[in-house]
């Protein structure tokens, strides 16, 4: 889990600061749809390859109907996933590196060493750890 939380924070953050430094964050819908798009194609492709891989590793293991859709929704929904979470606050991070003052800059630096921190605080403490499993490793 520790690793796919780290691949989602350098993803993240690989599409909102490449966002900033071209200028194509916008106020009213954020990163460009590819960009959005291709967020959620890695999040459900590693939504399958859990939903595979599993199965291997725990002989009994099976899913209901409606479990992908679940998972789908704990990975990605907005307001409700991590994930999602951790996207808008990077968000916030590019906006304020695309404003272009120093101040703006620095407190887009600030932005995301809290995101970074805080998330490596919380798969530190085994008790805050179960909530960010929730969100990444679903299935």
């Amino acid at each position: 889990c520790r690793l796919a939380v780290a691949c989602h924070l350098l993803v993240v953050m690989r599409f909102v600061i490449g966002g900033a430094i071209t200028g194509s964050l916008a106020p009213s819908s954020g990163l460009l749809f590819e960009s959005w798009a291709t967020i959620l194609w890695i999040g459900q492709v590693w939504l399958l390859v859990q939903a595979i891989v599993l199965p291997w590793l725990r002989v009994n293991a099976r899913y209901g109907s409606m479990s992908f859709f679940q998972c789908s929704l704990a990975t990605v929904g907005p307001f409700i996933a991590d994930p999602y979470d951790t996207l808008k606050d990077a968000m916030l991070a590019g906006f304020c590196f695309q404003a272009g003052t120093w101040p703006m800059r620095v407190l887009g630096v600030a932005v995301l060493a809290y995101l970074v921190g805080f998330h490596c605080y919380m798969l530190r403490d085994p008790s805050m750890s179960v909530e960010l499993e929730a969100s990444y490793c679903s299935v």
